[in-house]
């Protein structure tokens, strides 16, 4: 059986902080029994050159990257090659360093997810114990 997919694009804005270099920029909570496809994160930094992005997942209050671009030129778009998927307690995110105070970075998310077949995640426990 061919699951639906539901798709998205959203775009997030931050603002580094005053006497911060560093922004956190994290999608949306993935709700339980979903699977998340991200199929393509971009980021720009629309005030300033040098800052640092990474790609990749938070789970809590942890990083995972996936992907590295440093050396950010004003006004030009960076993306991850490949696609992320996440799950329930992930987030796809994207983690700024060496920014200035006062930069705006913007974040776009596109992809899809799909709902996971609880039923058979849950039987799939009970056999294990």
């Amino acid at each position: 059986m061919v699951k639906k997919r539901y798709y998205f694009t959203d775009e997030i804005t931050g603002v580094v902080a005053t006497g911060a270099t560093t922004l956190n920029l994290k999608h949306e909570d993935i709700e339980r029994g979903w699977e998340y496809h991200y199929q393509h994160i971009a980021v720009e930094n629309d005030t300033s050159s040098g800052a640092t992005a990474r790609f990749g997942t938070y789970r809590g209050n942890s990083f995972i990257p996936a992907e590295e671009q440093s050396s950010m030129t004003v006004d030009t778009l960076y993306w991850i090659d490949d696609e992320i998927t996440c799950t329930e307690e992930q987030k796809a995110g994207i983690y700024i360093s060496g920014a200035t105070a006062g930069d705006v970075i913007i974040a776009r998310f596109r992809g899809y997810k799909i709902r996971m077949d609880t039923k058979s995640a849950e039987h799939e426990k009970e056999e294990m114990i």
